[in-house]
């Protein structure tokens, strides 16, 4: 079976074709942008939290050492209460630090 077209037919056929190749072409473009913002670097930002979170954490484990050792060399009770008490920390905090340096 033969088709015969006009070339206007032809003409729209093919602007049709081209049109929905340019689509695939666009549509690929755009889920790579995607993709490839989705595993992107963290910011300077997010580096500079996650340093300074790190380094308060640090220094509140100093405090409650050092809170330990004071009470221990005035051989007062050490309990979660009068480590928060003499580190000047919350009780929070001090009850997640002090399973680490009670021993």
């Amino acid at each position: 079976m033969r088709l015969t077209l006009t070339e206007d037919e032809i003409e729209r056929i093919l602007n049709y074709i081209s049109f929905n190749e340019a689509e695939k072409e666009l549509r690929n473009k755009i889920l790579h942008q995607i993709n490839v913002k989705q595993n992107r670097d963290i910011s300077m930002k997010q580096k500079a939290v996650k340093i300074a979170r790190a380094t308060k954490s640090e220094i509140t484990k100093n405090k409650i050492k050092s809170a330990i050792a004071f009470l221990n060399s005035e051989n007062k009770n050490i309990t979660i209460y009068t480590v928060c008490k003499a580190s000047g920390v919350c009780f929070n905090t001090a009850k997640k630090y002090l399973a680490e340096f009670k021993n």
